[in-house]
């Protein structure tokens, strides 16, 4: 699955890529990878930087009157939309390929192609990363505010998730693969930078979080939620995309691809079946609030993301005692996503209501809602979640 690394020592080490010169940079690296017949160094190419990342540069090379195209992404030293200053360790490009690498272990190499797209080289030098280039596919994310709720694609995802969290679970592997898995994939760094800005910062700084502040019940489950994101329930971690919202994910009807894991973490396996629903959740929001007619698609959509996920637990027989908690998880990772989401703190993953009207009374409701699930999910998980949507269509309505 993983086609070659580190084929050569590059000219211009640490040098950052741009439009100018990626081109003939692949040209040189997928020759020395062995892998020049996907592009052909006789042909003219086209390079252009895809924009929406925050910490890696991208590109397309391509050839020209050709289908035939490479995606070209690099790490710097620092965080993309910041600018130099914010430092950032370019090594977690290396943690990236390596957890596609394990993901494909895990896997096997059948399911991992149907999950995840080729790698073609490694430049460990410059931190680059030549891969499958998903021209036919589109985010996720962008197909939900469009009101596209795949439930096939839904379905895919639920099965990648459970096959990968079963397949690496603390419970179902060696012990000393389970350490192994949890030392290699800490992942300090950028789970770092998760905890402070998405299970830290919003609760601490925004004005309109003061109300949850105030509550102690509220706050105490979200420092529990901190400890499960620490990985400190050692009886209940996986192998971990650890940022798979649907900006994570390339989809083309029912074929979907799982990109960008350099938030990879061997912890708990609700982290990822959470950040996914959040995205259908506040994507569900968004059609409530726009009066479309597709919510009811979405609710079905979130519903079968789980259905195909405890089923690939079930069939990799994970404890019905750990798919219940692993669903309270879930959801309040879920919920912890729409709150900071619904307090501004997600930057464009923000809720696209142009009207500050509809924006602020979402935004409220959504809040209840994340409210709600963190103290009542015990017990109930998937089941308060699914509620919750009903509720809030409800609430916007009256």
């Amino acid at each position: 699955w993983l086609k070659a690394s580190s084929p050569a020592r590059p000219l211009h080490t640490m040098a950052l890529l741009s439009v100018d010169t990626v081109a003939s940079y692949v040209v040189e690296q997928l020759k020395a990878a062995g892998a020049d017949s996907l592009i052909s160094s006789a042909a003219a190419l086209t390079a252009r930087e895809i924009e929406g990342g925050n910490l890696n540069y991208a590109f397309c090379v391509q050839e020209v009157g050709s289908e035939r195209s490479v995606f070209v992404k690099q790490a710097p030293d620092f965080i993309k939309v910041l600018g130099p200053d914010a430092k950032l360790g370019r090594e977690r490009m290396i943690l990236e390929v390596a957890v596609y690498r394990e993901m494909g272990a895990a896997l096997g190499a059948e399911v991992a192609s149907k999950f995840l797209p080729p790698i073609y080289s490694f430049d460990k030098e410059r931190m680059v990363v030549i891969m499958e280039f998903l021209g036919s596919h589109t985010l996720l994310q962008e197909a939900l505010y469009a009101g596209k709720a795949d439930i096939d694609a839904a379905t895919a995802m639920g099965e990648f998730m459970g096959l990968l969290h079963a397949k690496t679970h603390s419970t179902k592997v060696p012990s000393e693969v389970a350490e192994r898995l949890k030392k290699e994939y800490a992942n300090t760094e950028l789970r770092t930078v998760q905890m402070e800005h998405v299970f830290t910062k919003p609760f601490r700084d925004s004005e309109r979080a003061a109300v949850l502040r105030a509550d102690s019940a509220f706050s105490d489950e979200l420092e529990g939620l901190r400890a499960k994101y620490r990985g400190e329930e050692v009886a209940n971690l996986a192998l971990l995309h650890g940022d798979l919202h649907p900006g994570s994910v390339m989809a083309n009807g029912s074929d979907v691809k799982v990109i960008d894991p350099e938030f990879a973490i061997y912890g708990p396996p609700g982290l990822d079946v959470g950040s996914l629903l959040s995205g259908y959740i506040l994507a569900y929001m968004y059609q409530v609030m726009t009066g479309a007619d597709c919510a009811g698609t979405f609710a079905a959509a979130i519903a079968d993301v789980w259905k195909a996920y405890a089923a690939a637990l079930e069939a990799n027989d994970l404890s019905g005692e750990l798919t219940a908690a692993i669903s309270e998880d879930a959801a309040c990772f879920a919920a912890c996503e729409v709150a900071r989401t619904a307090l501004g703190c997600a930057g464009s993953r923000g809720l696209p209501l142009k009207d500050e009207a509809l924006l602020a009374k979402a935004e409220e409701e959504a809040l209840g809602m994340a409210r709600r699930v963190f103290l009542g999910r015990k017990g109930k998980g998937m089941e308060l979640l699914l509620a919750e949507l009903e509720r809030f269509a409800s609430n916007v309505k009256s």
